[in-house]
């Protein structure tokens, strides 16, 4: 079973809860990604300034899922993507820390109760601390 990771880094780092954005440093900076396994398929925001996170399930994913997401970011977003990775793995999640290494990112990711994983920025903790309204 294969495991597709979509990064997307902004050039911006926000924080939800005080509604504020800044230039982002580098990879401290806010994410768009996405999940996709056969089974389960999941839209992460992350949010630097605070490490919040939102995280919404998709479903279950049909064939065109992936590129869907990517042409939906990629217009909801143009004006603030720095970077885009696609990340595939058949090994799990210790494949997609493989190749985040061969990418030179970190290979930290959060591993939810849920099954899916997102990647962060080494020496954070990203966790769910606000609702969307």
């Amino acid at each position: 079973m294969e495991i597709v990771l979509i990064i997307f880094v902004l050039t911006i780092k926000g924080s939800y809860a005080e509604n504020v954005e800044a230039p982002a440093d580098g990879y401290n900076a806010d994410t768009v990604q996405f999940f996709i396994e056969s089974n389960q398929a999941w839209r992460i925001k992350t949010f630097a300034i605070d490490q919040d996170v939102h995280v919404y399930s998709l479903g279950i994913p049909n064939e065109t899922i992936e590129e869907k997401v990517i042409a939906s970011t990629e217009r909801s977003y143009r004006d603030v993507l720095a970077k885009k990775y696609i990340i595939r793995s058949k090994a799990g999640i210790d494949g997609i820390k493989v190749e985040l290494k061969k990418l030179n990112l970190s290979q930290d990711l959060e591993i939810s109760n849920n099954g899916f994983a997102f990647w962060v920025p080494a020496n954070t903790q990203y966790r769910t601390k606000t609702k969307p309204k």
